[in-house]
């Protein structure tokens, strides 16, 4: 076969790749170091890096990772080195063609090279210099056919499109960025399971914020449609009819874009009619399907009370927007709220209907609730108010619950059931009667404030209202009443409401508890043999204790943070660590007194072996270092006795007495009503309300107490511990003088005999 000849590629191909390299190479160079600059966007350069043939090739060459565009040019001017430089060839190849025009052919192929990748380039670099809509659409493109968990810049830039658009007033890529979004926010809500809150990705929250940002900043906009996109929260809180549990890193950016349009009523207004809508429709109460008589419990039980806790947070939510909507002054929009409805006749679904509702609503921004995370100040930050705790923050929304309590007073009914100035329902629990009634005194104050805020009155038309409370004291008589009604079920409560089983099992089980450790402490001085039913023998007893208490400890509506083991304390104190160690003070047999630096010595001449125990007693710091000698024998008790201080009792093991409890008979514990506990304690917690307990209660009354009985019941801890002593004993009590104290005569050490 016969090759054609090459002729003239030499020329051409060097003409092509000087003109490349020399001419257009710089040329497009200084394009793309603009582009990106035209829309202010920090991503679109980055982008372009990543095109082929501008991407790294991934190999270093002088240190640097070269482009493939710019391989392929060093490539190209490597190709013309065969030319410049003639070798003899090593062998005679004669007949091989390529091998003989292989020089000639290496540029051909690398010039070649660089021509396609030139041209790639030029069109990559021809649309990323294009105008705005080209762009976009291929940014888009390549944004859509992207891997989902690589790092990814085309949405980052397609945000910079937005602002762009915003600042530029730029209407020809209004409908490719809303189609967008529409599509972005659409796939990850029809994607989401919705068993937990949706959370978008970062790059979306600061698109909004940010789009709102502009839009906030900017006097005039033609992007109408993206301007409601943003500003009304539609992004974030979903289109359509289908319900998506807000995140509370949703309502987070929401909250944030509010503070930013917060003094823009045309915005607010938007804000408000989406808000409407979506709590309307989208959250609108799910209706029970198979309702299961043995549990009470509808079949779609917790998806009703999912959907509950979803407009409760909402309300919360657009509560606090009324009371930052206060702080700002934003009277104008407060009236839009006030009034804005979709139907006839108007339901204002996000205001209250009932008296109960502002109420509710009341506690829940109060500083004795637990709000979710319980921190207002950052829940629900008001922009340009400095509030450390919040309290500012409760004061501002309260307003508004005051402003929505004299509107009640506003509105005509125009339903039978409409019952707007009625009393609120009270709730059951005492614990939260009681925070009402101190929040309705905080409220009081802050309905005066309200009303007195002329400027507010007349731009709601509340003048008549304000006048025929100052008239009538309307407002205080409503007030006065439901102060009356909250008393009244409290006293009714505090009476009547019975005791918590699993609070008096939690009471029963503490006193086990303590007491089995206090009894457990004093085993160190029980004798090894029993005592007890010897004749030669004294006895000292110690019983246990009985009280009233406010009944409402134990009951479920309650927070007392002891109230199962404040009485078990005070026995263990006030009786077994008093008497059992005072029972050493009766039982002694002589007594001396000596100086810290003689007490060792005393011991030491009593001539004490490992048959004996010293039983040392309120030892003060550093005292049993005096005695170390005989710290194997030293048993360390502590006494509720003041009295007794620094006190050694030294004697044999067969001489400490025996302690155990005796069992109660049955009248006793039927006395009561006591239960048997561990090792003969018994424990009893009765209410003095009851009929069944009259006689209890009677007996109170004849010791003289003050306290109203029906409020409160009889707790009662009891056993009947014997301390026996034998009377032939030998126990030698030592004490450390001191001069703050009177004690009698310090002893000498002659004193001292040897113990038998």
């Amino acid at each position: 076969m016969k090759f054609p000849e090459i002729n003239n590629i030499i020329p051409i191909c060097v003409a092509l790749d000087i003109a490349i390299i020399g001419i257009a190479y710089p040329i497009i160079i200084d394009k793309i170091s603009n582009i990106g600059s035209k829309y202010s966007s920090d991503y679109l350069s980055e982008l372009f890096e990543k095109e082929f043939p501008q991407s790294k090739f991934g190999i270093k060459i002088f240190g640097k990772n070269i482009s493939y565009f710019i391989l392929a040019i060093y490539l190209t001017v490597l190709s013309f080195l065969p030319l410049i430089f003639k070798f003899e060839p090593l062998y005679d190849w004669g007949k091989y063609w390529i091998i003989n025009n292989s020089a000639d052919l290496l540029v051909f192929l690398t010039s070649t090279a660089l021509i396609i990748f030139f041209f790639i380039w030029l069109d990559k670099v021809s649309i990323y210099n294009h105008k705005s809509t080209k762009l976009l659409n291929y940014l888009i493109s390549k944004y859509n056919n992207s891997k989902e968990n690589e790092e990814n810049y085309h949405l980052k830039t397609i945000n910079e499109f937005t602002y762009y658009a915003i600042r530029n007033q730029d209407i020809h890529i209004q409908k490719t960025l809303v189609s967008f979004y529409f599509d972005e926010f659409s796939k990850l809500q029809k994607n989401h399971d919705n068993e937990t809150p949706l959370i978008y990705p970062i790059d979306l929250y600061q698109l909004n914020y940010n789009v709102t940002s502009e839009l906030v900043d900017s006097h005039k906009n033609k992007l109408r449609v993206l301007e409601h996109r943003a500003v009304s929260g539609i992004w974030i809180l979903g289109e359509g009819f289908s319900a998506i549990s807000t995140s509370k890193e949703s309502y987070t950016w929401l909250w944030r874009n509010i503070n930013l349009i917060v003094e823009k009523t045309d915005f607010l207004k938007m804000y408000w009619e989406r808000a409407h809508q979506h709590y309307d429709h989208k959250l609108r109460h799910i209706q029970g399907e198979e309702y299961n008589l043995e549990t009470n419990q509808y079949s779609n039980q917790q998806s009703i009370d999912k959907r509950i806790e979803e407009r409760k947070e909402f309300l919360e939510f657009n509560y606090a927007f009324g009371g930052l909507l206060m702080f700002k002054q934003n009277f104008n929009a407060i009236k839009f709220v006030f009034n804005h409805s979709t139907s006839l006749p108007p339901n204002y679904v996000l205001l209250p209907t009932h008296m109960t509702e502002i109420f509710e609503m009341l506690q829940n921004f109060s500083d004795d609730n637990n709000l979710s995370e319980n921190n207002i100040e950052f829940k629900y930050h008001f922009s340009g108010l400095d509030d450390y705790w919040g309290q500012k923050i409760r004061f501002w929304i309260n307003s508004y619950l005051a402003l929505l309590f004299i509107r009640q007073f506003s509105l005509r009914p125009f339903m039978t059931f409409h019952d707007f100035k009625g009393l609120p329902n009270l709730p059951t629990k005492t614990y939260e009667l009681n925070y009402w009634l101190r929040n309705i005194l905080i409220f009081e104050n802050d309905i005066k404030k309200v009303k007195s805020n002329t400027q507010l009155m007349d731009a709601l038309g509340y003048n008549d209202i304000i006048v025929e409370d100052s008239t009538n004291n309307t407002f205080s008589k409503f007030l006065d009443e439901l102060k009356t009604k909250i008393e009244e079920k409290i006293e009714y409560n505090e009476n009547n409401i019975t005791l918590h089983p699993p609070k008096v099992k939690q009471f029963t089980e503490k006193t086990d508890e303590i007491l089995e450790n206090a009894f457990n402490k004093y085993k160190v001085i029980q004798n090894p043999n029993d005592i007890s039913n010897q004749d030669d023998v004294s006895k000292f007893g110690v019983n246990g204790l009985q009280t009233e208490y406010p009944k409402q400890a134990f009951t479920e509506d309650d927070s007392h943070i002891d109230y199962d083991t404040f009485f078990a304390n005070q026995v263990v104190r006030n009786r077994l660590d008093y008497y059992i160690p005072n029972s050493f003070l009766t039982a002694r047999t002589k007594r001396y007194l000596f100086k810290e630096s003689e007490l060792n010595s005393a011991i030491k001449k009593l001539k004490i072996d490992s048959n004996y125990v010293i039983v040392a007693i309120n030892p003060s710091y550093g005292k049993l270092d005096l005695i170390k000698e005989f710290k194997d024998l030293v048993i360390n008790l502590r006494s509720t006795n003041n009295a007794i201080q620094d006190t050694f009792f030294v004697l044999k093991k067969s001489d400490l007495p025996t302690i155990k409890n005796l069992e109660f008979e049955d009248s006793e514990t039927e006395a009561d009503s006591l239960t048997t506990r561990k090792n003969n304690v018994y424990t009893s917690v009765l209410d003095l309300n009851l009929e069944e307990n009259k006689e209890i209660r009677e007996k109170w009354l004849d010791r003289g107490t003050e306290s109203d009985l029906r409020k409160q019941v009889q707790i009662t801890i009891a056993f009947k511990t014997i301390i026996i002593w034998q009377n032939q004993r030998n126990v030698i009590q030592l004490n450390i003088y001191s001069q703050f104290r009177e004690q009698g005569i310090v002893s000498e050490l002659t004193d001292v005999k040897a113990l038998e």
